[in-house]
């Protein structure tokens, strides 16, 4: 991290759980720097995949980013893992759900969730997908996705 400090970083939107809520977590809480102050700039690369590139083409020098994108430009060839030095994982976080309203029929509901779970189950869909799966879910699983909304805000109070 030391290497990084006076460099360019970017978050990835400021909506993003993996490019922004968590980095800036991590770096208040567990890393005690304040990115505005640590890095020459700070600014928003608009997406994961555009991170790994900006970073790969030295257009800015360190970048948050998740590791399913990651991985999918590592699949596609477009870069490698030894184009990049890893400087923190976090603990895993939920992935992005799928949700439907509450007031469509339970057989409808039924069906949708059956239909992606089927996807577990066909190793090309998988391939395609590169997501991991799918899985049931319920709004306690994102419990910490909140916390760590609650914990930045706390965190920004102490700035």
């Amino acid at each position: 991290m030391e290497k990084a400090k006076g460099k360019t970083f970017a978050f990835t939107d400021p909506n993003s759980t993996s490019g922004y809520l968590v980095p800036n977590v991590i770096f208040a809480r567990d890393m005690k720097v304040d990115p505005e102050k640590y890095f020459a700039e700070v600014r928003f690369s608009g997406s994961h995949g555009a991170s790994i590139l900006a970073v790969k083409n030295g257009s800015i020098q360190v970048a948050a980013t998740n590791n399913i994108d990651m991985d999918r430009m590592i699949e596609k060839g477009a870069v490698s893992l030894q184009d990049f030095n890893i400087i923190k994982r976090s603990d895993m976080i939920p992935g992005a759900p799928i949700a439907v309203r509450k007031d469509l029929p339970e057989s409808l509901k039924c069906a949708i969730a059956g239909s992606l779970l089927k996807i577990n189950d066909d190793p090309e869909a998988l391939e395609v997908l590169q997501n991991g799966g799918y899985r049931h879910t319920s709004d306690r699983d994102y419990d910490m996705v909140r916390y760590l909304k609650r914990l930045k805000a706390e965190l920004a109070k102490k700035k």
